[in-house]
């Protein structure tokens, strides 16, 4: 359905604004996009070197804890003593020990090893007389050289290690006396939820912020835990990173990571961002904006549509007005009281609607004189007609006598005449025959123009018709020293059409021909093309110059026509012809090139269903043409194919 301007204008001007707010919004979209991951991938970095730096100080305050038992007299007398892998039951070793438990972490273990690693004592909420070999590889390990790169006064940490579903980490500060490593303090904690824990999470998620995950990792292996024990596993792409990396995790799907090295210790730090949480800053913009986005199309939409109003009522109106002149009221007028361009285009159209009324009754003045010039040209051209039609009987009644009593005379039915005599009648004769002939194209274009002409079609041989039409038209070429060449397939073209007209039409075409041509060859050739017929009359004569064959075929016109022509004819040979032409459903056509020749084609149907009444050329007749199945097999094949009757 078509909208009207009144609504279409509004639709449009809203279509803009929500195209223009759309790729605004979008652009920006891109934007604050591509600025959260940059902020995001900072801030990650941030983070993790920000809470490695809070573990490494958390390892420090551990150390000075760990210290005050290093330093304390009961252990040092302890270490000085002999023994390997016996643990000392003292009391002051014991106290020195317990100052270091966490009443929160039940499985922590406090040890005291000597240099070796090997255990001397051990405070597990009781002093225990089982040694705990579980750990002997991380003791190792703690007490080599290889680990004592901080100096004496560094606490030395371990890699984090599984239990069942526990992960523990060991630490260990040298105890030295007199300069050298005689022992160590070792503690054990483990990494669980409890009240320390969610206080510490609780702390820690303040300085992340909300979904974004923490994790500790080994740097040495694949284990990865939470703060809080819960083990998870190591993404290969931050675990192989260098500065912030997008993952695909399983559970929580495309992540933002970064890592940072916990300075003294072989773990790492590792923070872990979704995409959604990067993202959320982002969706609370988009949403913003769409917000304001359909309060402006709103507005705008308000704005276009009383816009739109200020200028399609003007456009209504002149709309409506020019419809009703269209439809014929010149009296109709439009009031646009307006100052701008509408205004002026009223007042224009005003000016226009009146110009038309007065033109419009001028043309009626001048319809009536031309509708009365009509009438009468119709009157005069049928008078002509008729009067050619009544001059032509009443000369044909005594031609007919002269031609007859003539031929009478040369045969001697009269009497005997002498050679002389003979020679004189036969001129008359050949005059009569030629005025004759006159009468009779006279007699043909009165009655194509009055439509009285028959066509009666017939079954028979094109092929045929042409070989004797040229047969006919040879003598007249050879009294002129010309070759009439006749090229004509061999075989049979069956028709069905008015084989006189088509008789007339190429004898009319050949004698014009060899008329107009003095040296060289007159040409008729036939050809089958699908439904129709093609027959093509060429010559070698003096050619017809441009401006003259758009009237070649108009009735008495010549191309000579002063008193000296070379040729004599009436100028209605070819008129007669096109007219005949196509009253049997074709036409003729022109190609000329002057002092090289003309050629004239005709066309018609192969097959022609024919009528007893009269029929015009003219398009004011129903003209029954029909193409019979056969004939497009006997075109290709070159064979006769004999119509279904």
């Amino acid at each position: 359905m078509q909208l009207p301007l009144g609504r279409k204008l509004p639709l449009l001007i809203s279509g803009l604004i929500l195209l223009v707010l759309a790729a605004a919004s979008g652009a920006a979209y891109v934007e604050v996009e591509r600025s959260a991951w940059t902020t995001a991938k900072e801030r990650v970095v941030s983070l993790a070197e920000q809470l490695a730096n809070l573990t490494s100080g958390s390892i420090v305050a551990r150390g000075a804890m760990m210290k005050r038992a290093a330093t304390d007299t009961a252990v040092r007398r302890m270490l000085r003593s002999r023994g390997t892998g016996i643990l000392d039951t003292t009391r002051g070793v014991s106290e020195a020990l317990e100052r270091l438990a966490v009443p929160t972490d039940s499985a922590g273990v406090i040890e005291i090893w000597d240099g070796a690693g090997h255990t001397r004592a051990r405070f597990a909420g009781r002093i225990a007389r089982v040694a705990d070999t579980a750990d002997d590889a991380q003791r190792t390990r703690l007490a080599s050289r290889e680990s004592g790169a901080g100096g004496l006064d560094s606490v030395r940490t371990g890699a984090f290690y599984a239990r069942g579903d526990s992960v523990y980490a060991w630490y260990a500060l040298p105890i030295s006396d007199g300069g050298l490593a005689t022992g160590f303090v070792a503690q054990r904690a483990k990494l669980a939820r409890n009240a320390a824990s969610a206080s510490a999470e609780r702390g820690l998620r303040e300085i992340m912020g909300p979904g974004i995950d923490l994790f500790l990792a080994n740097a040495t292996d694949s284990l990865r835990t939470t703060t809080t024990g819960a083990m998870s596993a190591q993404p290969p792409e931050l675990k192989s990173a260098t500065g912030p990396v997008v993952y695909r995790d399983r559970a929580s799907g495309e992540m933002l990571g970064a890592k940072a090295t916990v300075a003294g210790t072989p773990w790492l730090i590792e923070i872990a961002m979704p995409r959604a949480t990067v993202l959320t800053g982002t969706r609370v913009f988009l949403k913003r904006t769409s917000i304001m986005s359909l309060a402006i199309l709103i507005i705008g939409a308000l704005l276009a549509w009383l816009l739109s109003r200020q200028v399609t009522r003007p456009l209504a109106k002149l709309t409506a007005a020019t419809n009703a002149v269209s439809a014929g009221d010149y009296a109709y007028r439009v009031d646009i009281a307006h100052g701008d361009e509408l205004g002026q285009l009223g007042s224009a159209f005003n000016v226009m609607a009146e110009r038309v009324s007065e033109s419009r009754a001028a043309i009626e003045q001048q319809r009536a004189a031309a509708e009365s010039a009509r009438k009468e040209a119709v009157a005069a051209s049928q008078a002509k007609s008729d009067f050619l039609a009544v001059m032509s009987h009443e000369l044909r009644t005594p031609l007919n006598a002269i031609l007859g009593f003539s031929s009478l005379m040369i045969d001697g039915i009269t009497g005997p005449v002498t050679e002389q005599q003979r020679a004189q009648l036969a001129r008359i004769r050949s005059g009569g025959q030629h005025l004759l002939a006159l009468i009779d194209e006279i007699l043909s274009l009165t009655r194509l123009e009055a439509g009285r002409e028959e066509v009666r079609a017939e079954q028979g041989d094109a092929f045929v018709v042409a070989r004797e039409t040229a047969a006919l038209a040879e003598p007249m070429a050879a009294l002129k020293g010309l070759a009439l060449v006749a090229d004509i397939p061999v075989g049979a073209c069956d028709a069905r059409t008015d084989f006189t007209k088509l008789r007339q039409i190429l004898l009319n075409l050949l004698s014009n021909a060899i008329k107009f041509t003095n040296d060289g060859a007159v040409t008729l050739s036939v050809r089958v093309a699908g439904d129709d017929v093609h027959f093509a009359v060429s010559d070698t004569g003096i050619g017809i110059a441009p401006e003259d064959r758009a009237r070649i075929f108009e009735p008495f016109f010549q191309v000579e026509m002063s008193k000296a022509r070379r040729v004599a004819g009436t100028g209605l040979g070819l008129s007669v012809t096109r007219h005949l032409a196509r009253l049997l459903g074709g036409d003729v056509t022109l190609r000329s090139e002057e002092e090289v020749g003309s050629t004239f084609e005709l066309r018609i149907p192969r097959y022609t269903l024919g009528t007893s009444a009269p029929m015009k050329e003219d398009g004011l007749h129903e003209r029954a043409l029909a193409v019979l199945p056969e004939s497009g097999a006997a075109a290709r094949g070159g064979g006769v194919a004999m119509p279904r009757r």
